[in-house]
This record gives C-alpha cells, sequence and structure tokens, in this order.
C-alpha cells in the first residue's frame, strides 16, 4: 500500500505536469526535459515512501487515527520548517540532516543538477528502518 500510494502521487504529478505543460505554456517555449520531470518524479516517490514509512511507525504507537495522523503532520512540519531554516541560518545547519526534506533536492533537479542518488538512497534507507521498526513494534504490541 505504501509503495502503491507513493507511485499513484508521481503519477498524478507526471499527468499534471504533462497537462500544465500542453496547455498553460505558449507554443514556441521549451519545457523541461523529460529526463529532469522523471527525475522529479523518482526523488518524490523517495519522499513519499519515507514519510510514509515514517507515518507507519508512528502509527503502530498510537490507538486512535487521528492522534496518528496529527503526530505524523506536525512531524513534517517540523521537519520541513527545519530545513528551510538550516538552509538559510547557519547554526540550524548542524542539524538540518535531521530532517528528510534536506535530502529532497527538488530545486536543484529543476535547476540542471542531475539526480542525486546518496540524497534517494538515504530517503529509502529511512524508510526501511522506520518499516522495520514498525514491524517490530506492531509484533510486540497486544491487539
Amino acid at each position: 500500500m505504501l509503495l502503491s500510494a507513493s507511485s499513484l502521487v508521481v503519477v498524478a504529478m507526471w499527468t499534471g505536469t504533462a497537462v500544465g505543460l500542453r496547455f498553460l505554456t505558449p507554443a514556441d517555449t521549451p519545457g523541461p526535459s523529460w529526463r529532469i520531470v522523471i527525475s522529479l518524479g523518482a526523488n518524490l516517490w523517495s519522499l513519499g515512501v519515507c514519510w510514509g514509512a515514517i507515518a507507519l511507525f508512528i502509527a503502530t504507537f498510537c490507538r486512535r487515527r487521528a492522534v496518528a495522523s496529527a503526530t505524523s503532520g506536525l512531524l513534517a512540519l517540523l521537519a520541513l520548517l527545519l530545513d528551510y531554516l538550516a538552509r538559510f541560518w547557519k547554526p540550524a545547519g548542524s542539524v538540518g540532516w535531521l530532517s528528510p526534506f534536506q535530502y529532497y533536492s527538488g530545486m536543484e533537479l529543476v535547476m540542471g543538477r542531475d539526480l542525486a542518488a546518496r540524497h534517494s538512497s538515504i530517503l529509502l534507507a529511512i524508510a526501511l528502518v522506520a518499516v522495520a521498526g514498525a514491524y517490530m513494534a506492531i509484533r510486540r504490541r497486544d491487539i
């Protein structure tokens, strides 16, 4: 479910990009290369899998869906704010690596850099650790 939901988001992104480029840009304006669009999708998929796994881990400790989703959303917001703060304020840069958004390099891809396999690998490693932690936690939980 986690992998398919993240894949569905990427397909929606690619579809939205294709429709937007087709109908909202002037005919003589060159669009981004499909290599960039595919790289953005792959990076978004990695981030989606990462946050989905983190949410799964959090959900194993909560008895109510609302608590699990609120906690996951708040953690995502705090991680995003930490990432922005670390990018613009030097003292926060030392803890910026803690945010998974640090490894989502959407703007760098749009500006022409290649997809950093290291960043996607870190996001997927976080996801793997979170899924393993969720599995161990749910095995010990009395349902």
